[in-house]
């Protein structure tokens, strides 16, 4: 029995004349509604789905009849909605009849139960409609929508509209105009005719996919059928286009965060490159996270949503693992890197390894063989290789005569134009996950894994993109510890390595486990070798348990006292893998600057205090300074550990990263400090710091100008005198401290300021041994431009030396 078969067999007044009667009585005479119009839906729910279509077909026709009391209305509209929440077996008439309802009056829709109407229609039909009643309804509500106010719901509408009556789709599904959807509509202008189909058809389906969190079964069955027509390839690399386009758009205060509306079809734009097993697809994602995740000035996140489901879609897809790496080199927000430490676990845990081992496995080779690649293209051969520091570059040969051409060949513009743009993004992507794996690598000195010989030479030795990295490291091969030169790997003697068994052990060489001789033996193959490392490794700084360490047993008060600046250390911190949130003029609980080591059960824990009575406040509430305090070891229970009971390498990496924390945060490195006016309470901190004694770093960045001021052209003119760099300049002798980078000047010891320029890498005809000491860049600059300091034409500088 349906709705007005129950109800009338209860009503108090029946009116044969107006079937709606019975319904209106029972709703509010029988049950007094009024106050509980909820009381009849169990038994509503109850009755079989042919007889809840009639239902709501009936309170829908009520909602239309205009005569009656708004309340009463109003209870329909909320049963209708109700009901309709669950999938019911409408006939084609009844549609018929509750669409002329919702979408028949003046208005595009009734707001009471259009949208639950148009859903039921849009379930009905799995593509567009064909009833020619119900298409002229839908036609009328379209005409009357395009006429009103274009708002951003009403795109919405017109979208869903558009897909019940099959229009074309408009080529850019963007509510209004923004950065995000210019460029996207620019870009899809710029390419060819099978690609631009191929990227609107792409961004149609995008612009469907709506605002939930989830996309809707409908949505998903329509992107894995334009995947299955398109194909994996065509439709990843529509996708990976677009994605890659939005990710390119700067984040800056006047353009702000990315509407949420274009938002959504960004996020659209994820869930179809999710679908397709490609390397660009997995690499189009891995960049529009790094680009979601970029921080708008005084905003946030460009766009988290997107970002967000584009790390969960990397840690679904079979090339992600690899581009998980790199997004969490290049991301800083600790929300953004427990993102992609929850979907690298996830995909772990699916293949059975740990988080490490599958992106250790997981790293694309982009086709290089022994870090080069080439391609032939006309009457020139296009080359992508490393140069001894490992950076990528694209290089052209001429085939006739084997030139090596300085620019790009006009051949190569005009026949191969869109070839070039790619030879030029891959050698882009090759570049930025080199930087990732380079971080990665660098870590397995505090987590120390092992390798049989054999999966080091697959995974490391002879790795088309890892290989040149690991051709400037030293490992140790059972027992010996071997560098490469001259095409094999080599003791720092060079004895090369006798032929090695499958199952031998091959660790990362570190300093901390190995004696004073063979450290100093390393550095001087390095440096004989010219081996540019791609960090510290064989003059990589060693800290050792102090006695006043020792005797305070749970923590280090080696760097505390200190005055740092506080956005340098979160991004220092972040790059390093701790964590730390900037502290400001609010209230909240101290944050300190952390590291979980879980391979070791361990937490530490660097304290920094707020300076609530300084004046020193950006002008978004944060703290420009911070304080320091110990540094602690506590157990994953959060019990202190022992400084004793800390394996000596997990202690040294550790107090390294804190030692660069200061060396680099410190405001004793700026030379302009005093100039800006800061707070005057930290001047005697600047001043000591400034001209203090070595720390570690600074004593290992002396010993490494013994023996490089020898080979330099200013060799008869610089020494070394304790913490000091001393040039004889041709109009003042000059003291250069190697902890600071801080200029004296004789006679009196006058502070001289000279502000490193923007580049602070080393002068490019001085061979470094390692990268990564910017402070030993900026020290040999200086003493370079010193040594002339009579050719020196910066007016700022010169005047403070004739002075």
């Amino acid at each position: 029995m349906g709705l007005r078969g129950r109800v009338a067999a209860r009503t108090l007044d029946r009116a044969p004349d107006n079937p709606m009667a019975p319904v209106v009585a029972a709703l509010f005479q029988t049950h007094g509604w009024a106050q509980d119009y909820g009381a009849l839906m169990p038994e509503l729910l109850k009755a079989p789905a042919e007889d809840q279509s009639r239902d709501v077909t009936l309170l829908v026709e009520l909602v239309g009849e205009e005569q009656r009391d708004q309340w009463h209305r109003f209870v329909a509209a909320e049963l209708a909605n109700r009901l309709m929440r669950r999938r019911l077996p409408f006939t084609l008439e009844q549609l018929r009849t509750m669409t002329n309802v919702a979408v028949g009056g003046r208005r595009w829709a009734r707001g009471d139960v259009g949208p639950a109407v148009l859903r039921a229609v849009e379930q009905a039909h799995d593509g567009p409609v064909t009833d020619p009643g119900l298409v002229a309804l839908l036609q009328g509500a379209r005409d009357r929508l395009e006429a009103g106010e274009r708002t951003a719901e009403s795109r919405k509408a017109a979208a869903r509209l558009d897909g019940l009556l099959g229009a074309p789709a408009p080529v850019a599904p963007f509510p209004f105009p923004d950065p995000w959807s210019m460029a996207i509509t620019q870009r899809l202008e710029q390419l060819d005719d099978p690609a631009r189909v191929d990227a609107r058809q792409v961004l149609d389906l995008a612009g469907r996919r709506g605002t939930s969190a989830r996309p809707s079964q409908t949505f998903t069955r329509r992107r894995e059928q334009l995947v299955a027509e398109l194909g994996a390839d065509r439709a990843g690399a529509a996708g990976a286009v677009l994605l890659r386009t939005a990710a390119h758009v700067p984040a800056s205060a006047d353009i702000g965060r990315t509407p949420s509306e274009t938002g959504a079809i960004l996020r659209g734009l994820v869930d179809v490159s999710a679908a397709c097993p490609i390397p660009d697809a997995a690499r189009a994602l891995a960049d529009y996270a790094v680009a979601g995740w970029r921080k708008v000035p005084g905003l946030g996140a460009q766009c988290r949503k997107a970002a967000s489901a584009a790390i969960v879609a990397l840690g679904e897809h079979p090339d992600g693992p690899s581009e998980l790496g790199r997004v969490r080199a290049r991301v800083r927000q600790e929300a953004a890197r427990e993102e992609v430490a929850v979907a690298l676990s996830a995909a772990a845990a699916a293949l059975g390894v740990s988080p490490d081992e599958l992106e250790e496995q997981a790293v694309p080779d982009f086709g290089l063989v022994d870090g080069a690649r080439e391609e032939r293209l006309g009457g020139h051969v296009a080359r992508i290789s490393a140069d001894e520091r490992g950076r990528f570059g694209l290089s052209f040969v001429a085939v006739d005569g084997g030139r090596v051409l300085r620019s790009v060949p006009a051949e190569m513009r005009r026949d191969h134009a869109e070839r070039l743009r790619e030879l030029k993004a891959d050698v882009k992507d090759m570049q930025t996950m080199a930087d990732a794996q380079r971080q990665r690598v660098e870590r397995l000195l505090l987590d120390d894994p092992s390798w049989t010989y054999a999966e080091w030479t697959r995974r490391y030795a002879c790795h088309g993109l890892v290989g040149p990295l690991a051709r400037r490291l030293i490992w140790r091969v059972d027992q010996r510890s071997v560098g490469w030169r001259d095409g094999a790997w080599r003791e720092a003697d060079g004895t090369a390595l006798p032929a090695t068994p499958e199952d031998a052990s091959v660790r990362l060489w570190h300093p901390a486990d190995a004696t004073l001789d063979e450290i100093q033996t390393w550095r001087l193959a390095t440096e004989t070798w010219h081996i540019v490392q791609p960090f510290k490794q064989a003059h990589r700084e060693i800290y050792l348990l102090t006695e006043a360490e020792r005797a305070s047993r749970t923590y280090s008060n080696r760097f505390a006292a200190h005055v740092l600046r506080q956005h340098q250390l979160g991004a220092l911190a972040a790059a390093r893998g701790w964590s730390y949130r900037l502290q400001g003029a609010w209230d909240s609980a101290d944050e300190d600057v952390r590291l979980w080591l879980p391979r070791h059960g361990l937490r530490v824990r660097y304290l920094v205090d707020r300076p609530w009575d300084s004046e020193e406040i950006a002008e978004s509430g944060v703290f420009r300074y911070v304080l320091t305090d110990q540094l602690r070891f506590e157990s994953e229970d959060g019990e202190p550990v022992a400084l004793e009971q800390v394996p000596v390498r997990v202690l040294s990496e550790t107090l390294r990263d804190v030692d660069l924390f200061v060396g680099v945060a410190s405001i004793g490195n700026d030379p302009e400090w005093t100039d800006h006016g800061e707070d005057r309470r930290y001047h005697d901190y600047w001043s000591s710091y400034s001209v203090g004694e070595l720390g570690i770093a600074a004593l290992t960045r002396r010993d490494v100008l013994s023996r490089l001021l020898p080979k330099l052209a200013i060799a008869d003119r610089a020494r070394l005198e304790d913490r000091w760099l001393v040039v004889d300049g041709r109009l003042r002798t000059y003291r250069i401290h190697l902890g600071s980078g801080g200029v004296q000047m004789e006679p009196g010891r006058q502070y001289l300021c000279i502000v490193p320029g923007g580049r602070d890498g080393a002068p490019s005809k001085i061979h470094l041994p390692f990268e990564g000491d910017s402070m030993l860049s900026i020290v040999l600059s200086k003493a370079l431009l010193l040594a002339d300091d009579d050719r020196i034409d910066d007016p700022t500088i010169t005047s403070q030396i004739r002075r």
